[in-house]
């Protein structure tokens, strides 16, 4: 059975990058927001990094856009996982996944999600990235 690694922190985008404790990242780069009814991921950034950790990191601001009460919150995965820890309330967020049984991590998704609570579904948008 493979297992995922999940860590969460708030650092800036700078020091997300020094972080990555000296690993080659293979692909990167900025991404637009996402963005649905209450609920906006902004100021984007995502690294893929080489074969030898299969990882995908992602970092971003996560805002409250509407003043209706629900929570916000963004997670991420990798190919073959469910996603990640909910990372909650508005403000600097990044989340590192990790496929420690894989020969390499490809695919990736991130949301920003409205939490609605149990009565109704919670409102998501997605991004997808490739490597």
């Amino acid at each position: 059975m493979r297992k995922v690694k999940l860590g969460a922190g708030s650092v800036l985008v700078g020091a997300f990058l020094l972080a990555s404790g000296g690993t080659a990242l293979a692909h990167s780069g900025s991404f637009s927001t996402i963005s649905t009814t209450g609920v906006s991921f902004t100021g984007g950034y995502y690294a893929f990094a080489d074969n030898n950790t299969y990882d995908f990191r992602y970092s971003g601001t996560l805002n409250d856009t509407a003043t209706d009460g629900n929570n916000v919150f963004v997670h991420g995965k990798v190919a073959g996982y469910g996603y990640g820890t909910r990372l909650y309330s508005p403000g600097y967020k990044s989340q590192y996944l990790n496929d420690p049984a894989a020969t390499r991590v490809s695919t990736a998704n991130v949301q920003a999600c409205q939490d609605r609570g149990t009565a109704f579904s919670d409102l998501c948008s997605s991004r997808n990235f490739y490597h």
